[in-house]
């Protein structure tokens, strides 16, 4: 592949996005409440619970059943001729975090959006993913609640397929015969995509809004929030983008078989980075990289008994905190089990993983400037600073690993 082709190809591909940026600034698409209020990547909070709203018969937006029968014939869920089929519109509640019991190998958990019939139970799980990893069996778990009555959809921006791990657990762990131990795509359960289904599905609630202002702008600031997090342009720049891509199909295939790559690689080197000076600065730790950069758990661990901290998350994908900034913790494996009492670091966010990191500290590269590794903007910054600034670059690490030692000095009394 020639480098003057892909040059060309993301120099054209700029001017199509810096064009879009101009067309967003003049609408005023950038000031977008959800955005504002830090509220992009929040699946329960903001995602399930905002698209629970406008599915439920009884939700304020005061338009029955309008939004829910535009959803079902959206996923093709109606049967022939708009016939309500298993789902009676009249008698639907749509619950979020609907709580299945006590987790199992097979059985229990949250299923973020349930919408159910209020007599014979008959209904849609949508498990939604945004960012977050998939956990062990979870797909599974859900399907086996109430399986012959429950129709299980798999939620993501592009519709992307489940890890292997959710659909599946070992042969040797069933806990009843009754229950599968195993699901396949396409019969047990279905893919769904913020892109190909709830973003043309907001459409159509949006048309139906034309008599409630307020109503139809926030479902607008929704749409420009789905468009931004799926990477969608306007339809004209949309199509600009489509004639230089196959004016350039192989130039454009091995950028995108590249992209994901270039960004571990400079996600790694900062990491290993950190991972070298805090091996120089701590001596009598145990200090290890866990799993790559591209999973959940990427975090580095810091060992010294009975304490156990961590830095995380290098992937920027992180669960553990909604804003996905990097921060270094002390972990907790047992949350009922109180191993010291720091007030200067207590956890004192709303989240359900804080009893297993109680005390946590956000980490910097400039002043009140955090660290989110989902942020190209920063990805690029670092490139660029180990490249062609070293010394920037060396003084960057150094001031993260200084915040790391003081926090981890604070716990020397304990």
């Amino acid at each position: 592949m020639e480098i003057s082709k892909l040059d060309n190809l993301l120099k054209l591909t700029n001017v199509i996005l810096e064009k879009q940026k101009e067309v967003a600034k003049i609408k005023g698409e950038d000031f977008n409440i959800f955005s504002i209020l830090g509220m992009e990547s929040k699946e329960v909070k903001t995602h399930s619970r905002f698209i629970a709203e406008l599915l439920n018969p009884k939700g304020r937006h005061n338009k029955g059943t309008k939004f829910l029968k535009l959803f079902l014939n959206q996923i093709s869920y109606l049967g022939e001729n708009n016939k309500e089929k298993y789902i009676n519109l009249e008698k639907t509640e749509v619950i979020t975090e609907k709580y299945i019991g006590k987790k199992t190998n097979l059985t229990g958990g949250r299923i973020d959006i349930l919408i159910k019939n209020v007599n014979d139970g008959n209904g849609i799980a949508i498990e939604n993913k945004i960012f977050a990893d998939d956990k062990d069996s979870q797909l599974l778990r859900y399907y086996n609640f109430q399986k012959k009555d429950n129709k299980l959809y798999y939620l993501t921006l592009l519709g992307s397929e489940p890890d292997e791990k959710s659909v599946k657990v070992n042969s040797n762990d069933i806990e009843n015969n009754n229950l599968k131990n195993e699901i396949k795509k396409g019969e047990d359960f279905f893919l769904l995509s913020y892109r190909d289904d709830i973003l043309p599905w907001l459409e159509k609630c949006y048309k139906e809004t034309t008599s409630q202002p307020i109503l139809r702008e926030t479902i607008k600031q929704y749409i420009i929030l789905i468009k931004k997090l799926t990477k969608i342009l306007d339809m004209e720049k949309q199509n600009e983008l489509n004639n230089l891509m196959l004016s350039n199909l192989e130039a454009s295939e091995f950028i995108a078989n590249n992209y994901y790559n270039t960004l571990n690689k400079i996600k790694e080197n900062f990491r290993d980075d950190i991972l070298t000076k805090l091996i120089n600065k701590f001596n009598g730790f145990e200090i290890k990289n866990e799993t790559n950069v591209d999973k959940i758990h990427s975090k580095i661990w810091i060992y010294k008994e009975p304490f156990k901290f961590g830095i995380e998350s290098f992937s920027g994908n992180g669960f553990n905190f909604d804003n996905k900034n990097l921060f270094v913790g002390l972990f907790k494996p047992d949350k009922n089990k109180l191993i010291c009492n720091n007030d200067d670091f207590k956890n004192n966010i709303e989240n359900k993983y804080k009893d297993y990191w109680p005390y946590i500290k956000w980490l910097e590269y400039e002043n009140d400037k955090y660290i989110n590794m989902r942020d190209n903007k920063f990805i690029k910054k670092l490139y660029l600073l180990k490249n062609d600034e070293p010394k920037e670059y060396s003084k960057m690490i150094d001031f993260i690993v200084e915040q790391v030692d003081d926090f981890i000095k604070s716990f020397k009394s304990e």
